[in-house]
């Protein structure tokens, strides 16, 4: 849990943008982010509650950069066990 909170990222292209991020740019990370979402679904007695198999995210760990054909993407983490990503535009 305490991963979650304090990882931070990398983000890269092939074209040399590079961008740095941290869970704690959402809401002071993932699952704040979370429980923000779901208290405030419970002020509105309208919403139903999130159910099995629905994805919810949390924003963006870094500034959004533009999608363009042909960028790759690669994305690496620190102080969390996931591996590295790596998204390739078509």
């Amino acid at each position: 849990r305490q991963a979650l909170s304090n990882f931070t990222v990398a983000l890269t292209c092939n074209d040399g943008t590079r961008r740095d991020g941290a869970a704690a740019n959402v809401l002071g990370g993932p699952l704040q982010a979370l429980q923000f979402l779901l208290a405030d679904m419970a002020r509105y007695p309208q919403c139903r509650p999130l159910a099995a198999g629905e994805v919810v995210t949390t924003g963006s760990l870094t500034e959004p950069m533009p999608a363009r054909p042909g960028a790759v993407w690669e994305v690496a983490f620190q102080g969390i066990d996931l591996e590295p990503l790596r998204l390739t535009l078509a």
